[in-house]
């Protein structure tokens, strides 16, 4: 049997959170394993690897440019290798090109269901900082948007939101995008 998990078993055990029976069980072979962001010389191998497995599932060539591996290895990755590999995922999947840069990373790592604030702009600064969240939502939706080529089902699942949700947002801000 294999489990991983981000806890002290030990600890919650002696504290009552967690069954000592069961830790008893789990502890044949324990292996301590850094998070990601405190081994940022692994980032470009596993996501080299994991390109290639995704790449090769979903029947795609898509590479990392510098840029964008640059991207990967600054990124703290709160959520370790599983969050690398969604955020790879999401990119492939929205990809135009066969060559992934810094800002299509930067926006897959964006649009995760946390919106890391790690997901900087490509100046570096903290999106929409000097702008209201209505402002912010709409020019990232906008940018999003117009980034995908006015796709409105590939800007809805780069948003992480309903496409029929997106084209209502759309139409709020004067865009003709057509029926539901």
């Amino acid at each position: 049997m294999l489990a991983a998990t981000n806890r002290d078993l030990a600890l919650a055990a002696r504290e009552g959170r967690f069954r000592q029976d069961l830790l008893f069980r789990l502890s044949v072979l324990c292996i301590g394993v850094p998070p990601l962001r405190e081994r940022r010389q692994d980032v470009e191998p596993i996501a080299t690897v994991l390109l290639e497995r995704l790449c090769a599932t979903r029947g795609r060539h898509v590479g990392l440019g510098p840029d964008a591996m640059g991207e990967l290895v600054a990124y703290d990755w709160p959520g370790n290798v599983r969050e690398l590999l969604n955020v790879l995922e999401r990119a492939v999947v929205f990809a135009a090109t066969d060559r992934l840069g810094a800002e299509q990373i930067r926006e897959a790592i964006g649009s995760s269901i946390f919106g890391h604030p790690e997901a900087r702009s490509a100046s570096g600064a903290t999106p929409g900082a000097d702008l209201t969240l209505a402002e912010a939502e709409r020019d990232h939706i906008l940018a999003t948007f117009e980034r995908l080529g006015g796709n409105v089902t590939r800007a809805a699942g780069a948003l992480g939101v309903d496409r029929r949700t997106l084209q209502r947002k759309l139409r709020s801000f004067g865009r003709d995008v057509g029926e539901d």
